[in-house]
């Protein structure tokens, strides 16, 4: 089955990951990412999502991080990004 990074998923368990102003979910075998699993969880630097099993990202994933600077997706199974995906970020490293 298919392991699904949503809202649902951040309620039940994000609160384990944070750390400092980061979230980590590196190492978690999440194959998809919904486009409203960060919804309210939005306020960190940093997101951690390598090592995973990630195809594809949607437009709008990320649009609700507003301070979010250090992005990791290394390690992934991408084939997919769409196109303005991470055109809002001001200050991504």
């Amino acid at each position: 089955m298919a392991k699904t990074l949503n809202h649902e998923y951040l309620m039940n368990e994000g609160e384990s990951h944070f750390e400092n102003q980061d979230l980590n979910l590196y190492n978690k075998e999440i194959e998809s990412i919904d486009v409203d699993a960060f919804l309210i969880f939005n306020h960190f630097k940093g997101l951690y999502l390598y090592d995973n099993k990630i195809r594809s990202i949607q437009p709008f994933t990320f649009s609700r991080f507003n301070d979010l600077s250090k992005l990791s997706l290394s390690k992934n199974k991408l084939e997919k990004i769409e196109a303005n995906t991470f055109s809002f970020f001001k200050s991504l490293e």
